[in-house]
């Protein structure tokens, strides 16, 4: 598996800056993902002290789209948005249950799924289940910790394990200057059963330096020439872009 990073920037519509290997961008359909629809569920707010329930769509797209008598729906009930509610191209728009003179509300739950429809068209949903924090391992609520060991960096924004090749990308964002450190258990002989650095990257050559977090490697099998896609966000400074690259 190659992992040079000799990255070149490139445009996706509506996905803003995206990074490839050697220059070539291979469209994404190459490698099976799913056609990403303009609008979508950006974030979902249940149980604030705040506000109330919420819904936050955005339009990833180039156009305006018209969203009256588009649907939004938990697992039991549904709201139908107002006519004349229109999102513009990049424009984010979050919907409340806070409107007492509406009948119609959703009522998101701990465990719920919200979705978002155009008739009966599913645009795009989302579905979570309880939460419970993720470091602890018994119900007393204590935690555990497992190991601990030194990046480069200063913080370390994403973790992300390729099980294909055992290797743990550490990921640090624009406080880095977008840098990634990959670590391998036991890539030191001389301290088996210990994570050590087999790899540190500089971002991609051309590429801005922004806060790109929540990296995610495409499995082994999309690999195409030795080469297979990562996707990452950007947390801040692109309006949330998403970036698509190559290792």
């Amino acid at each position: 598996m190659r992992t040079t990073l000799s990255w070149s920037k490139q445009t996706l519509a509506g996905l803003g800056a995206a990074v490839v290997a050697a220059g070539t961008l291979v469209p994404a359909s190459a490698w099976g993902a799913p056609e990403v629809p303009s609008v979508v569920i950006n974030e979902v707010i249940q149980n604030n002290s705040q506000i109330a329930d919420a819904i936050e769509l955005l339009n990833t797209g180039s156009t305006a789209i018209d969203l009256s008598g588009w649907i939004l729906a938990d697992d039991k009930n549904s709201m139908t948005i107002n006519p004349g509610t229109t999102l513009q191209p990049g424009q984010f728009l979050a919907i409340t249950t806070d409107d007492d003179t509406r009948d119609d509300k959703f009522g998101l739950g701990p465990a719920d799924a919200a979705t978002l429809l155009d008739g009966a068209t599913e645009v795009d949903s989302y579905l979570w289940g309880e939460a419970r924090c993720p470091y602890t391992l018994t119900d007393s609520w204590q935690i555990i910790a497992i190991t601990e060991f030194e990046s480069v960096f200063p913080g370390v924004m994403e973790f992300e394990y390729d099980p294909a090749l055992g290797q743990l990308w550490v990921i640090c964002d624009d406080a880095c200057d977008g840098r990634s450190q990959i670590f391998e258990l036991g890539g030191d002989p001389a301290a088996p059963g210990t994570f050590a650095t087999v790899a540190v990257y500089e971002r991609p050559a051309g590429t801005a330096n922004y806060a790109n977090e929540g990296f995610a490697i495409a499995p082994l099998s999309q690999c195409t020439a030795g080469t297979r896609p990562v996707i990452w966000a950007d947390d801040a400074a692109a309006e949330h872009a998403w970036q698509q690259g190559w290792i």
